[in-house]
């Protein structure tokens, strides 16, 4: 949404004012829909600002969120973003063991960019 326009144009502080707002939404409405994918969009603002603590809080949030809702491609878009920050960080161990078992769920679909590129970082396939 407008999010993504503000985050790519510069404006991460406006970017974070319209998530908040949609995260406002979805705690009054309690449609948890979209929860994680903001939560991990909120994640990459706040890594952009350079606030690695705050990003994964929320990248681990959106996990959590994704899991509980059982989608699993959502689960590893989260987990594949944590992932590659900890990688940056010297924690690459750490992000594979992350992703490993979520990746283990998918039966289909082994041609999905998104699972090639998972199973490329934790050395399967």
């Amino acid at each position: 949404g407008q999010d993504v326009y503000k985050r790519q144009a510069g404006d991460l502080p406006g970017a974070l004012r319209d998530i908040s707002t949609g995260l406002d939404l979805i705690e009054r409405l309690r449609e948890r829909y979209y929860l994680s994918e903001l939560l991990r969009e909120r994640a990459t603002i706040h890594s952009l600002r350079g606030d690695r603590t705050l990003a994964e809080d929320d990248l681990r949030r959106a996990m959590g969120v994704a899991h509980q809702q059982g989608a699993p491609l959502l689960e590893l878009r989260s987990a594949m973003q944590l992932a590659r920050s900890l990688a940056a960080a010297g924690r690459g161990e750490e992000g594979r063991a992350l992703v490993a078992p979520i990746l283990a769920v998918f039966t289909e679909g082994h041609d999905d960019s998104e699972l090639v590129a998972a199973r490329a970082f934790v050395g399967v396939g």
